[in-house]
């Protein structure tokens, strides 16, 4: 997969080099027009170990625990990923006294929120909190974008 996305990120114009779904189109070439427009590449890689439940009643309704991420910075599209993973839960970068975060994640795709979801939320007093992998990956590795160009690309919190 890796060498058919080089291969697409070389010639953009030829999306026959990399496999994707019919549905995913839009967002591949949404994807490549910011990718050749700001000249945008590589920062970090992002990886997590992954627990997932599904729920067995409801047509999709998932909740997944996310631990150890990490991250590492990446120059370009050959790096190998062979470098030293540096965590993004530490508690220096969380500035708390935490030993690790758990990313809890529920998702479901009624328009209305499964009621066991509901239950789960409110009998372990949960609160919703934006967190995005990457973004506190990218803000971990001291990787702060300066260009003005990709401003619009950011949504105020």
């Amino acid at each position: 997969i890796r060498d058919s996305w080089k291969r697409l990120l070389t010639n953009p114009a030829d999306l026959s080099s990399v496999k994707f779904a019919p549905k995913d189109e839009m967002n591949v070439r949404r994807f490549l027009d910011y990718y050749t427009t700001l000249h945008c590449g590589p920062v970090v890689s992002v990886r997590y170990d992954r627990e997932p439940y599904f729920s067995p009643s409801d047509d999709y309704a998932r909740i997944t625990f996310d631990r150890r991420v990490r991250y590492q910075p990446i120059y370009d599209l050959s790096d190998r990923q062979g470098g030293s993973w540096r965590r993004v839960d530490d508690p220096i970068s969380m500035r708390s006294s935490h030993d690790s975060l758990v990313v809890l994640e529920l998702k479901f795709v009624a328009s209305i929120v499964p009621q066991w979801m509901v239950s789960l939320v409110g009998r372990l007093n949960l609160d919703r909190q934006s967190f995005s992998k990457y973004g506190r990956s990218v803000e971990s590795s001291k990787w702060i974008p300066s260009s003005h160009r990709i401003a619009h690309l950011r949504r105020p919190a």
